[in-house]
């Protein structure tokens, strides 16, 4: 398992730079386009902060160049 903990950076790079990291690749050597399985901008506005209050609950699961990533409303990011 290999879990990011919060991050400053959008979800959508965090979990490309996830999914390269335990593949042993830079992001941009990845085989997989991020867009052919989910949708990089909604990724990022649904985990972005609400008015004054961060998003404290909520996850997504998707699979990611033959991952199992899951991405929490923390910024988290699991890649499996």
């Amino acid at each position: 398992m290999s879990r990011d903990g919060p991050a400053e950076k959008p979800p959508s790079l965090a979990v490309v730079e996830a999914v390269a990291a335990k593949n042993g690749v830079d992001p941009t050597d990845l085989e997989c386009l991020l867009a052919d399985v989910i949708d990089p901008t909604a990724l990022d506005k649904l985990f972005e902060p609400m008015s004054k209050h961060e998003r404290r609950s909520g996850v997504v699961k998707f699979r990611f160049c033959g991952r199992d990533v899951t991405v929490w409303a923390d910024g988290s990011v699991d890649v499996r």
